[in-house]
């Protein structure tokens, strides 16, 4: 009668509630989806806290130990803000899950870093690297997306020493986090999903 719900509240964070009752466990984080664990058992609730894994096609849940915690706040992006899109975003569940094809980088204070981001063949500690898209004579050392063990994921000139950096071990980059290095010049960007 009373079905239950996972929602997002601002003051709350992330909700478990059946819509009949006043108990409900959460967890205050905003990122685009659901944390795996961190929940918090509400005065009408009984404990222990749930744990949240995705599921595969049968229903059946992923083990805790395959899930990467996607984080960042939601997505809201540029014209690519698609269901199909933030599917693909907030997705990083696995680093065995489909690269998207094509990324886009807004708002770098370091102008040359802004563009379109091809998905490459080449793989760098276990993840995908990206490149921006460049007219050939324009740009000697074009802008890469890669994963560093120790900085995580970093946006970067092959031919400078600044960069933008994220420390999230998630297979898609994420939207936003990003620190400015030393040799770089704010504010940070976002990094969206174009299609």
């Amino acid at each position: 009668k009373y079905p239950s719900t996972i929602s997002y509240d601002p003051s709350l964070g992330w909700m478990i509630k059946s819509s009949g009752g006043r108990g409900f466990y959460h967890v205050k984080k905003d990122v685009a989806v659901p944390p795996v664990d961190g929940y918090s058992v509400s005065q009408y609730c009984n404990g222990p806290p749930p744990t949240v894994l995705p599921a595969d096609k049968d229903g059946t849940p992923l083990k805790k130990k395959e899930v990467k915690q996607v984080t960042g706040p939601g997505f809201k992006g540029p014209s690519s803000n698609s269901a199909n899109s933030l599917a693909q975003q907030t997705s990083g569940l696995s680093l065995n899950s489909p690269q998207p094809s094509n990324l886009a980088v807004v708002g770098a204070g370091m102008e040359e870093m802004n563009g379109l981001y091809k998905l490459t063949e080449k793989v760098t500690n276990g993840h995908a690297v990206y490149r921006i898209v460049v007219e050939e004579e324009s740009s000697k050392y074009p802008s890469t997306i890669s994963y560093d063990p120790s900085l995580g994921w970093m946006i970067k000139s092959s031919g400078g020493r600044g960069f933008y950096h994220v420390k999230k071990d998630v297979a898609v980059p994420p939207v936003d986090g990003y620190s400015v290095s030393q040799y770089c010049n704010g504010p940070p960007p976002k990094v969206f999903i174009k299609e």
